[in-house]
């Protein structure tokens, strides 16, 4: 199936969300990783890979919003407390803000600090006039780098406690059709 039901996720839904998941883990490490790293060929490569995947991640997102709101969610199951709706409700809502404030610092970061954005070696984005803005959105990137982790683990945290702990259905809906 194609569109989401009130029971499980369709195909597009489970695209978007393992890929850009898979993505956004990726880019997660990357970061960390790069920053740690003395100045050096390799730290330049994954600063390239970093910046370009943000790119398509910044391009994907509204595409995945869009299709969020044309289609219905499959509700968690009736066994689930309203804290634990809430929390994961809020975690969501954290969760998609920062897929748009990452890639879009990350951007204006990159931009204003005078650097060029090279979509793998594809096409670059040029830098704009260097500008103190850059320096506000490398504080930014840097402080919600912590809060876009912490939102990823416990989203997956969720998603096994469901799945091992409450033995129902809510992992098992993004995985397949049934």
């Amino acid at each position: 199936m194609i569109k989401n039901t009130s029971e499980s996720y369709g195909i597009i839904t489970r695209s978007f969300h393992w890929l850009m998941g898979l993505m956004i883990i990726g880019i997660i490490i990357a970061g960390f990783v790069m920053t740690s790293l003395e100045p050096n060929d390799q730290k330049w490569f994954i600063y390239a890979q970093h910046k370009a995947f943000g790119m398509i991640i910044l391009t994907l997102i509204p595409l995945r919003l869009l299709w969020r709101f044309l289609n219905p969610q499959p509700k968690l199951p009736k066994t689930t407390s309203r804290l634990q709706v809430k929390a994961a409700n809020l975690n969501i809502l954290f969760l998609y803000f920062c897929m748009l404030l990452m890639p879009f610092s990350g951007f204006l970061m990159s931009s204003f600090g005078g650097h060029p954005i090279s979509i793998f070696n594809l096409f670059t984005i040029p830098p704009f006039e260097k500008h103190q803005i850059g320096g506000i959105m490398h504080e930014i990137h840097g402080i919600f780098a912590w809060g876009i982790a912490a939102s990823v683990i416990l989203h997956v945290l969720g998603a096994l406690y469901h799945h091992f702990i409450l033995k129902d259905n809510v992992l098992k809906r993004i995985l397949s059709e049934k």
